[in-house]
């Protein structure tokens, strides 16, 4: 019973598509990404893969990586290509 309500669930749960990203959008966003600074707070909304859909994450930036093109936000980990 717990198999077939967590399948109903999953089958049911809306999806989103991932959006392509204009080469004006990107910009903005990667020159956003370049004065960001820990403990900025910030709102970013990106595609969650596991959900398969776009959130909204607000809070503290913990910390930016441009080795792995992540920032950490709230102990979540955000990749850059994923933020619209």
């Amino acid at each position: 019973v717990v198999g077939l309500r967590k399948a109903l669930y999953e089958k049911e749960r809306l999806r989103e598509p991932r959006k392509t990203l204009s080469e004006e959008m990107v910009e903005e966003i990667n020159n956003t990404l370049k004065i960001l600074k820990p403990h900025d707070t910030v709102t970013v909304i990106h595609y969650k893969n596991t959900d398969q859909k776009y959130i909204k994450t607000t809070g503290e930036v913990l910390k930016i990586d441009p080795q792995t093109h992540s920032l950490t936000i709230e102990q979540q980990e955000i990749f850059f290509e994923s933020i619209s």
